[in-house]
């Protein structure tokens, strides 16, 4: 095998594994919330199940002063963003929620959302984390009486479908598998000449 083929397999295997790292949007798949009695029913806003899943429409309410945590079923990092829907009031009716991700339990405050886009509020932050959490902080002079309304809360897939083997930088086994290919063919270009 000439060393140009081994350089050409080589990088064809960077690109390759390389390219396996994309990360995944993921959207909520399980939700704990507690209706703080400030949430009713109309339009199902008092069903957390509407907050799960990708952004559909349907919402849940936090309730003011109220929070939910989210989980995806693995466990994630950034960036991420909140689907919120205010029926297009959101003008006169500005609702909050100040966004945390917490790992083991462990909660760290990343920032503040709000309702002014129902194209999704993108919030950014770097770690590796297995819960997402929004408080909602609609300040008392809103006429929002339920708060932060959540269609749906999205963050990155960062360990894949299983996330019990720690992750392993995909380009360097790649390089590896390309130093060793060029190492095999330097050991049988000096065999030839003996």
């Amino acid at each position: 095998m000439k060393i140009t083929t081994l350089l050409a397999t080589a990088a064809f295997a960077t690109v390759t594994l390389g390219g396996a790292a994309s990360a995944a949007t993921l959207y909520a798949t399980d939700i704990v919330w507690t209706n703080n009695g400030t949430v009713g029913s109309s339009n199902d806003r008092d069903n957390p199940l509407n907050a799960l899943g990708a952004p559909d429409g349907k919402f849940m309410a936090l309730g003011l002063g109220g929070f939910a945590d989210f989980t995806f079923g693995e466990t994630f990092t950034g960036p991420g963003a909140s689907y919120e829907v205010t029926f297009g009031k959101r003008e006169g009716y500005l609702e909050t929620a100040e966004v945390f991700v917490g790992a083991n339990g462990s909660f760290t405050s990343i920032g503040a959302i709000d309702n002014a886009s129902s194209a999704g509020f993108v919030f950014s932050f770097s770690g590796v984390f297995d819960t997402l959490r929004l408080l909602d902080t609609t300040p008392g002079s809103s006429p929002s009486t339920d708060g932060y309304d959540v269609d749906a809360v999205s963050v990155t897939s960062y360990s894949g479908p299983n996330p019990s083997p720690a992750p392993v930088p995909l380009p360097a086994p790649a390089l590896m598998l390309g130093a060793g290919l060029l190492g095999l063919g330097a050991v049988r270009k000096m065999g030839k000449k003996a």
